[in-house]
Order: structure tokens, then C-alpha cells, then sequence
């Protein structure tokens, strides 16, 4: 696959700087959620009050926390977008193969030989008949059928 190449380059970009925003965006939700988990208070906010508690300590956390998922989710997103690109560039380079190696003659219709009637085969026996007949629709009243009980919207009576 000397001449394989990848395509797309405006794609890759993007997704190359979305999935640097991303770690960024992941590196600063860190900053945050260990910022928020030493004091307490979530920066920007204010001094926390004194002596904060576990919870308040969790809260201010989470906050860096969700930011942090929020640059994963975009690495995410650029990963995904690297391998649809990647996707089509390997189905075009198979799609081109595969037109390089078909043969240009036609090929011959495959012709099955007659069958040969068994001996051995004759000892089958025929199937039975069903066990259980259909039954015909009967009539409640001249000139209407009854429905059969399960596909009626009532109940049996």
C-alpha cells in the first residue's frame, strides 16, 4: 500500500485542535476540582466559610469535576472523527483494490448437473397431515362470520 494516502486534512486539523481544547479543557476542570476540594469553596465564589465540611468540600469538587468530564467528551469527539476519516480513507483504498483485481473476462454461468433420482431416497415416508385442521369461519347470524375469539377486540364468551 505504497500509494495509500490519508485524505481529509481540514478534518484532521479540526479534530487535532478540538482534541488539544479538550485536554486543556480537562487539565483546568482538575485545577478546579482540587482547588474546590481544599477549600471547599468553588473559585471565583468567595472565601469559603470557616471550617467547611465534607459536603461542601465534595460540592466545590464536583463542579471541576463535570468540567473535566466536559474535555473528555470532547478528546472523545475528536477521536471519534479521526476514525471516521480513517474509516473512509481505508474503504476507498479497499474499494480501489478490489477494482484492480477483478477479472475482465466474464465469468462462466455455474451450471449444477441434473440430480440423480436415489434409490435410498425412495424409503422416505410422505408428512402426515396436520394434526390439528383449520377450522372454517363459522356464521353467527346469516351472512356474518364469526371472528375467531383472538382476533376479536372482545372477549370470548
Amino acid at each position: 500500500m505504497a500509494e495509500f494516502r490519508k485524505t481529509g486534512r481540514v478534518g484532521r486539523t479540526v479534530a487535532a485542535i478540538l482534541a488539544y481544547a479538550g485536554w486543556a479543557v480537562v487539565a483546568v476542570g482538575l485545577l478546579l476540582a482540587l482547588a474546590g476540594a481544599l477549600t471547599g469553596a468553588t473559585p471565583g465564589a468567595g472565601a469559603p466559610a470557616a471550617g467547611a465540611g465534607p459536603i461542601a468540600r465534595v460540592a466545590a469538587a464536583a463542579l471541576g469535576a463535570g468540567i473535566a468530564l466536559i474535555g473528555l467528551f470532547a478528546v472523545m469527539m475528536a477521536a471519534q472523527t479521526r476514525a471516521a476519516l480513517d474509516t473512509a480513507d481505508l474503504t476507498r483504498e479497499l474499494l480501489s483494490l478490489t477494482r484492480r483485481r477483478q477479472d475482465p473476462r466474464p465469468a462462466a454461468p455455474v451450471v449444477s448437473p441434473k440430480p440423480v433420482p436415489d434409490a435410498a431416497a425412495d424409503d422416505v415416508p410422505p408428512m402426515p397431515p396436520s394434526p390439528r385442521p383449520r377450522l372454517a369461519a363459522t356464521e353467527d347470524k346469516p351472512g356474518r362470520k364469526r371472528v375467531h375469539p383472538i382476533f376479536s377486540a372482545r372477549p370470548p364468551k
